[in-house]
């Protein structure tokens, strides 16, 4: 046999001999130890007591991502608590010679940290506040599934029942969301929030394609057109549009003549202002010398007359370009 392989086997045997010889508790605490060197190298932040409510909670909420590193449920607290320094360090100590640590669990130390630096007072205010939660009009469906998760930490028992959270989120959602997921029977918290994303996102494809649309009325330059500004043949409003209906005129209200020609107009003594209303009116000089007949403060006779006559002159205008 090779001398290489001896001693090969050799050294293999005195490892072996060696952890032979080391005690359940020290293999036990090297296992640790390679936890907690994991555990330090994504740099856990650390608590030193605050009372600030705010940053206990950021700090439970961060430390809590040791979960993700496979770390056994047996390591977390000791692991968590290994970062404590000063007026925490001094706590913990306290909480360790009135309870059996080694034997808590992950829940337990988290209540005991929140009642040490979360008032419950606090806490019973944001579980009211999730009772009451409901997305706001200026809230997007992310905020509103962001504010819900953060709530409802504090009121796990309402949210135990996958259909209990499902309904509560569904209940909270404006009525317009509400309205179409009521209607589609989900049963599951995921399903909902799913289906409110889709619908705020075809909302907000449906309002970039209007908001194109609305752009197509713009002319160069950004101004407004007459082209854009005339309706279709044949549609009766609108600047420029024919009238569809049969002529009316305003002063006898008889069908087939419009008020410029209408034969009881000297019967029934129009005023001097639409009396001088011309025939034809066949340009803008016409229409604004008919509007500054009176420069002086005109009365709302004067100026219902007034109107009514610019009214005629464009219809007699469209008639005239209906007979070309």
């Amino acid at each position: 046999m090779p001398l290489s392989s001896e001693n090969e086997r050799a050294q293999t045997s005195d490892t072996e001999h060696v952890s032979e010889q080391r005690t359940p508790e020290e293999l036990e605490r090297e296992r640790e130890l390679s936890y907690l060197d994991r555990f330090l190298k994504v740099k856990p932040l650390k608590f030193w007591g605050t009372f600030e409510t705010d940053k206990a909670e950021s700090w439970i909420k961060h430390i809590k991502k040791l979960h993700t590193l496979h770390v056994p449920p047996e390591y977390q607290i000791n692991l968590a608590t290994h970062v404590f320094e000063g007026e925490a360090d001094t706590w913990w100590e306290t909480i360790c010679d009135q309870y059996k640590v080694e034997e808590m669990t992950w829940a337990q130390f988290e209540k005991h940290f929140y009642d040490r630096y979360i008032p419950l007072a606090l806490r019973q205010a944001k579980v009211k506040e999730f009772q009451l939660l409901e997305q706001q009009f200026t809230e997007s469906v992310a905020e509103y599934v962001s504010k819900f998760t953060e709530l409802s930490r504090y009121a796990p028992e309402m949210i135990a029942i996958e259909e209990s959270k499902a309904l509560k989120f569904e209940q909270g959602l404006i009525e317009p969301i509400r309205r179409h997921i009521v209607g589609q029977s989900l049963t599951t918290y995921n399903a909902i929030v799913n289906a409110t994303y889709r619908l705020e996102q075809d909302h907000l494809n449906s309002k970039r394609k209007q908001q194109g649309s609305a752009s197509g009325f713009k002319g160069a330059g950004g101004k407004v057109t007459r082209k854009t500004m005339m309706k279709e043949p044949g549609s009766s409003s609108g600047f420029g549009g024919r009238r569809t209906g049969p002529l009316t005129c305003y002063h006898c209200g008889e069908i087939g003549h419009v008020r410029t020609r209408c034969p009881n107009r000297e019967a029934s003594g129009s005023t001097a202002t639409t009396q001088n209303c011309p025939q034809h009116p066949a340009n803008s000089e016409t229409v604004q010398q008919t509007t500054n007949i009176h420069k002086e403060e005109p009365s709302v006779h004067q100026i219902k007359e007034i109107v009514v006559a610019v009214l005629d002159a464009k219809v007699t205008l469209m008639e005239g370009e209906s007979l070309h």
